[in-house]
């Protein structure tokens, strides 16, 4: 054998590589060396990571498929729009939907058998908390069976329940809940969307889990269970929540708490703020949307080149030191940057570069760089002016055309960036204004529009589209109607922002609304607290000092302290702040001046009527008992008890009505012990809803976010119908929880993703580094025993004896060596006595460490018993709950109630404004008591009046001894006026004078100057609000109308609602899309209040404007929405005819129904496709081809616009050269509105082709 196998030539057995020469090896191997040099570049690593996600998605084995459905579906590896890329396969589609429908229901099954397990065990259950945070949204989706699209009203909810055992152990879940579609806006519509997936209703639990079979409640019974409401401060809110409250009544340990969001709340008080200014609030909005559109970005980066270019609009200075008055720019400078509020960090590095190097006085109109001949390093900052130029254009260019995303008044997202971009852009060197007016007053210049395209590329701005995707959509922002509403919209905000007013009022609105965002932050601190307890629950390891500090923010919000420092900081800006801003470009006019104070009074006022009025009744108050002792407890529990039995009304039917039914005894007469008893269950209620009691439902909007994008990607590319986008939704809660956790514990257990990611691009480019040796099965099973068998040291005196003098210690290696010695010391020292206390402290450890590893982990059991029917008459009783200070038993209530009434009528009948001082005196009372009128209500009917003091030469805010305005509300002022009249009748004389503000050491103060009229106010009809006869034509001279139908629908009359919010499935009546919406196909048919479409954006409460101002900028926002609204619709129109066009044209011609002729040519391909891939009958292509260096134009002309005789609109496909794109776009669009305005008439297509050669012809020569 050793022989046979022995090299010989002749046999050729042998190896022949020994024989090659040397070159040839040589070649060999710098051959291998360039292959391995080439699978090392960036190309081969990202072909070979697409060939690995590739295979991730391949049919799997049949052993290995369930482990790949949890990759596929219950990580970040799961993509909703995947099925979207296979829209020829259509197998693979199906196959895709079964999955997903498969791993929804095993989600539902196990996430019933997690809430189960809950509920089993040893533990008994105390206290059941579940939180329920809801909005509703609009969202586009598809409409099943007739392939189109539309926006549907829907409702997201983040949803959290606390399980509270006796003893004081808990555990929490957070529950995954898809997107329900509203069938209509009717409150019992809404109701039955949040409680859909709720664990803790009035009836038990929602409709879903009764359909899960969950029947944990039969185990669950005698524990105290409460619901808490998160959601805006909205009247479908209120009427959905009325109906829960109805039917909690009776219910013996059911709790309810309706919280309205904090942060919606600020956005409310901010409104009237806004809208004070005339028109600044509308181009603001008109603002922000012509910066979503590329078109407009990239024309405002054109009209900044063509602005700085022109001679003296920017001047370098070269000098040897900064002149003196540089301090006093930089103190500017630095009041801009530090007032800008900005989203990405990007922004703010740009802001902070052309800041910095446009150095000169930014109050100014011409920009002015101040050049160091020799700087730090020892050359000039800039070598020539067209260098300086060049820096500038730069920096600009990566700020403004950025721009900011429209923002909404009623919430908090975006209307901070607004402003600060609005204000920066308007104060510095008042670029945006001039850049606006060059865009609208003359056309750019071929070379400003090359430099604006190349400086857009050069600053990362998405500028030239490298795919058809993309050139369809820039085809709909070239679309002329578009074109024709943009340039009006951009005309309206030029007009506006170019006045010199616009620039004063910005400095005013955006620093009166500071203390707002500040606000805000507090608020978001919190919700980012409870993220953590929400995810991550029990297994935090800092779970109790997080509880701690949610509960502090609790409190401070619900007694006031968040009140009391936004106040204290409007107080502080007219003191000092106002100063600030005059300094830097205010304009201290009388008129101005008047609506500083006049904005600062109604923003303190509102303030302390929704962060500390609200507060002061129940069931807030009850939160005032965790700070007392047990006697103070006893006192103030007695003190409730007293008030409940003497009338129920004053305190609220959801939650202290309910506590005092439950404890009825009187706690005074019970022994220490029980009230002792009493105290810790309430308070132990209380202190789990202070720890887990949302503050705002920003949490929710983030959940809208992420379900738009889910149901419809950006752009529309992908719609789902509303099943679909409730299994779609479902999943992705899921998977979000898991990924906000792990990225959570990476940022603190892992490096910086810096540092991370280098380290796993040097794991990707060694390949030896991946190379590991695979553990054997055998190998395993032996490592597994030998940590099963390893014995372990028991805890002993000493271990516990060190960790109690070594417990809350940060010591380094030294220190803590040093303290060992030092405990060692002691321990020898110690008696045998004093060693035993530390060695049955170590048993109990021991015993508590040996429970823990014996005791396996608690799996839920399968019951199905059954559901439990908790159905009972719903009660339509709803009464007001009495105000703290006076109860609607009390003689006087009436007469306060109607005093308040004519009180409103009369200000609003005598044009009284906030800020108006009133002096107010009775018969009884002859001595005037001075206030300054704050924010008017007009629902509920309220009226807040500072109290003041006022000297011969001035009126200001009388202030406690904490540095705090007294406020008091109209029903308290008129009921002090009534105790002192003797419940008799009382008339109030009210004197109102108009006050002039003035500066005294560039503090704001006020004085009264003038009466301006003079009325009485008592519990009689006043004589002003008698109706006048309006004034009628002689009946020969009125024109006859035909009259109007009659409505015979009682149910609507009088409601006033948007149906097309509520867009409905044509299928949804039948069985399965039924299911797919769960609780909401059933609609009540009674006549209630609950039955009427309610507003899904009416406001629960109503403010009286407090100018004239304001009544007509509210009135102007509804044109502003719906000019914004008319623009969304002719987009989406335009997008959806592309996205039909392209989806018809992908379609196999079996289901196109296309001819044999068609198909053997090619024409039932996309046109697009066609033009691109197209070929002959031999195969040999015929679609054109992108030249490279070329980008492709797709121009929309409308025949019936541009006088063409044709039906169809044309379209133009151009290929141009990638330096003269922003030239043609530029030249393009002069001609669409040259032809627009000429309004030509049957025009022969010739004439239009002969103008845009004639026009284009300078073009011809660069491609």
């Amino acid at each position: 054998m050793a022989s046979s196998s022995s090299a010989d030539p002749e046999s050729g057995n042998g190896n022949h590589d020994s024989d090659l020469p040397i070159d040839r090896e040589t070649e060999l191997e710098n051959q291998n060396a360039k292959l391995k040099r080439k699978l090392r570049t960036t190309a081969a690593r990202a072909a070979k990571a697409v060939k690995r996600a590739y295979s991730s998605f391949t049919q799997p084995e049949e052993s290995d498929y369930t482990r790949v459905l949890q990759k596929q579906y219950f990580t970040q590896a799961w993509h909703p729009h995947r099925a979207s890329s296979t829209d020829h396969e259509t197998d693979k589609k199906q196959q895709y939907f079964r999955e997903r429908a498969r791993c929804v229901f095993s989600f539902l099954a196990v996430l019933k058998s997690a809430v189960l397990g809950l509920f089993s065990g040893s533990r008994k259950l105390h206290h059941i908390l579940h939180v329920c945070t809801c909005d509703d949204t609009s969202t586009r989706m598809r409409t099943p069976g007739l392939g189109r699209s539309a926006v549907y009203t829907v409702c997201n909810t983040v949803e959290n329940t606390l399980f509270k055992y006796v003893g004081g152990s808990w555990e929490s879940i957070f529950i995954p809940t898809p997107t329900r579609v509203l069938q209509s806006g009717r409150a019992n519509a809404i109701h039955r969307a949040f409680t859909l997936w709720s664990l803790v209703t009035a009836d038990g639990c929602g409709a879903m889990w009764s359909k899960l079979g969950f029947d944990g409640w039969r185990r669950g019974d005698g524990a105290w269970r409460t619901a808490i409401m998160m959601g805006d401060a909205l009247k479908a809110n209120d009427a959905a929540w009325s109906i829960e409250r109805a039917i909690r009544m009776g219910k013996g340990n059911s709790l309810g708490l309706r919280m309205r969001c904090c942060n919606h709340q600020l956005c409310l008080v901010r409104k009237p703020t806004v809208l004070s200014v005339d028109r600044f609030w509308s181009t603001v909005v008109r603002l922000g949307h012509l910066l979503e559109t590329s078109s407009f970005r990239r024309g405002l980066a054109t009209a900044i080149v063509s602005l700085l270019q022109k001679e003296g609009h920017f001047t370098r200075v070269p000098v040897a030191e900064y002149p003196a008055d540089m301090v006093l720019w930089r103190e500017r400078t630095k009041w801009l940057e530090r007032d800008f509020i900005t989203g990405p960090n990007s922004t703010r590095e740009a802001l902070k570069e052309m800041v910095h190097f446009a150095n000169g006085d930014s109050s100014g109109t011409k920009v002015v760089h101040y050049c160091l001949l020799e700087s730090h390093h020892g050359r000039p900052c800039c070598e020539s002016d067209e260098e300086a130029l060049g820096k500038m254009l730069s920096h600009a260019i990566q700020f403004y055309p950025r721009g900011f995303q429209t923002p909404l008044l009623y919430r908090m997202k975006h209307y901070g960036q607004a402003s600060s971009y609005v204000k920066f852009g308007c104060a510095f060197f008042a670029l945006l204004p001039q850049a606006l007016q060059v865009m609208s007053s003359s056309e750019a210049s071929i070379e400003a529009t090359s430099l604006a395209d190349a400086l857009l590329a050069e600053s990362d701005f998405q500028g030239v589209e490298t795919n058809i995707l993309q050139a369809l959509q820039d085809a709909v922002d070239m679309d002329a109607n578009l074109a024709l509403q943009n340039k009006v919209r951009r005309q309206l905000v030029v007009e506006e922002i170019s006045q010199p007013r616009f620039l004063q009022n910005c400095l005013i609105i955006d620093a009166l609304i500071h203390p707002i965002e500040h606000g805000i932050n507090s608020l978001l601190k919190h919700t980012q607290l409870l993220h953590q307890l929400r995810y991550l629950g029990r297994g935090h390891p800092e779970s109790d000092q997080v509880k701690e500090q949610t509960s502090k923010l609790f409190l401070d919000v619900i007694q006031g302290s968040l009140c009391d420092r936004l106040v204290k900081n409007y107080l502080q800006f007219l003191k000092d702040g106002l100063k600030e801003t005059i300094q830097m470009g205010l304009d201290p006019r009388p008129e101005l001046l008047t609506k500083v104070f006049q904005l600062v009074t109604i923003c303190v006022t509102d303030v302390y009527r929704r962060f500390k009025y609200e507060f002061l009744s129940s069931p807030f108050t009850w939160f005032s008992l965790l700070s007392l002792d047990t006697e103070g407890f006893v006192q103030s529990f007695s003190t409730l008890q007293t008030q409940h039995c003497r009338c129920n009304k004053c305190t609220d039917p959801d939650f202290g009505r309910i506590l005092l039914e439950h404890f009825s005894s009187d706690i005074r007469s019970s022994t220490p012990r029980e009230q002792y008893a009493i105290q810790s269950e309430v308070c132990g209620l209380l202190q789990d809803i202070a720890e887990w009691c949302p503050l705002t439902s920003d949490s929710v909007e983030l959940r809208n976010g992420q379900a738009q994008w889910v149901i419809s990607r950006r752009g529309g590319q992908s719609i789902k119908a509303p099943r679909a986008a409730a299994e779609d939704t479902i999943l992705h809660s899921a998977i979000k929880q898991h990924s906000w956790s792990l990225e959570s514990e990476s940022n603190q257990s892992l490096p910086p993703k810096t540092v991370s990611s280098g380290i796993l691009k040097m794991v990707g480019e060694k390949q030896s580094r991946q190379l590991t040796s695979r553990e054997t099965a055998a190998e395993r099973a032996g490592r597994i025993e030998a940590a099963r068998t390893r014995k372990i040291r028991k805890v002993s005196a000493w271990n516990a004896f060190q960790r109690s003098q070594t417990a809350g210690l940060s010591l380094s290696k030294e220190e803590y060596q040093l303290k060992i010695k030092e405990i060692s010391q002691m321990w020898t020292s110690m008696s045998r006595e004093e060693k035993d206390a530390y060695r049955v402290e170590a048993e109990w450890q021991q015993q508590q460490i040996d429970c823990l590893a014996q005791q396996p982990l608690q799996t839920a059991k399968e019951r199905a018993d059954g559901d439990q029917s908790c159905g009972q008459d719903i009660g339509r009783e709803r009464t007001d709950q009495c105000p703290y200070f006076l109860c609607q038993k009390d003689p006087a209530f009436d007469t306060i109630n109607r005093m308040v009434r004519n009180f409103s009528v009369i200000l609003q009948s005598k044009d009284v404004k906030p800020g108006d001082l009133l002096l107010l005196s009775s018969q009884h009372q002859p001595e005037q008591e001075a206030y300054i009128l704050g924010v008017v209500m007009k629902k509920p009917m309220l009226q807040t009046l500072v109290s003041a003091t006022v000297t011969d030469l001035e009126a200001q805010y009388t202030l406690t001894q904490k540095g705090l305005p007294i406020i008091h509300t109209s029903h308290q002022v008129f009921l002090r006026f009534v105790r002192a009249g003797g419940l008799g009748a009382v008339e109030v004389s009210v004197e109102v004078w108009r006050c002039q503000p003035f500066l005294d050491n560039d503090h704001l103060k006020v004085n009264p100057t003038e009466q301006v009229g003079q009325f009485q106010v008592g519990a009689e009809k006043p004589a002003c609000v008698q109706k006048v006869a309006t004034a009628k034509l002689p009946a020969s001279l009125q024109v006859r109308r035909k009259p109007k139908p009659k409505n015979t629908d009682s149910k609507r009359k009088g409601r006033a609602v948007a149906k097309a919010a509520f867009v409905m499935d044509p299928c949804s009546s039948s069985g399965e899309d039924a299911v797919s919406t769960g609780a909401l196909a059933s609609e009540c048919s009674s006549g209630s209040a609950s039955d009427m479409d309610l507003d899904p954006n009416k406001e629960s409460e109503t403010m009286v404007p407090p100018s004239a101002i304001v009544a007509a900028e509210e009135k102007h926002m509804g044109k502003v929405a719906r000019e914004i609204q008319d623009s969304d619709q002719l987009r989406e129109q335009t997008a959806e005819e592309i996205r039909l066009t392209e989806k018809m044209s992908s379609m196999p011609p079996s289901q196109k129904g296309s001819s044999f002729f068609s198909r053997s040519i090619g024409l039932d391909e996309s046109p697009f496709d066609f033009m691109m891939n197209g070929r002959e009958d031999d195969g040999s292509p015929v679609g054109l081809k992108l030249i490279p260096g070329y980008r492709m134009v797709v121009l929309r002309l409308e025949s019936s616009r541009y006088g063409s005789p044709q039906s169809r609109d044309r379209v133009y496909i151009v290929m141009v050269d990638e330096t003269t794109l922003g030239q043609v776009r530029a030249y393009v669009s002069g001609l669409l509105d040259n032809l627009g305005q000429q309004k030509i008439k049957h025009a022969p297509s010739k004439d239009i082709q002969r103008r845009l050669d004639s026009r284009h012809s300078s073009y011809r020569g660069r491609g």
